[in-house]
């Protein structure tokens, strides 16, 4: 189990301003903005400092218009715009997922 130190570990992260924020793990994988410009910046693992290990990032998988799967799992990525964030429900003609347009 990861310690509380580990679980609320701030990270920064470098606008093309130079101007650094402070993100944290639920950051990853969302756009924000520059606190001081405004500009949009996608966090990812790569551009944090101090970087994240491999064995705690999370693999996100995503999926091109022409090749989204039958079934989703949470925080698949659809189209790099719509991230899934639960399944509402299923039944015989489909199933019906909450997703978050980015």
């Amino acid at each position: 189990m990861a310690s509380s130190k580990t679980k609320f570990q701030k990270y920064s992260v470098a606008c093309t301003c130079g101007h650094k924020m402070r993100v944290r793990k639920h950051h990853f994988g969302r756009m924000c903005r520059c606190t001081q410009c405004k500009t949009p910046i996608y966090v990812t693992y790569d551009q944090v400092t101090p970087p994240v290990p491999a064995s705690e990032r999370k693999k996100i998988r995503s999926f091109s218009e022409d090749a989204v799967p039958l079934t989703l799992e949470t925080g698949d990525l659809l189209m790099e715009l719509y991230q899934v964030r639960e399944q509402l429900g299923e039944g015989a003609f489909g199933t019906v997922y909450r997703v978050y347009h980015r």
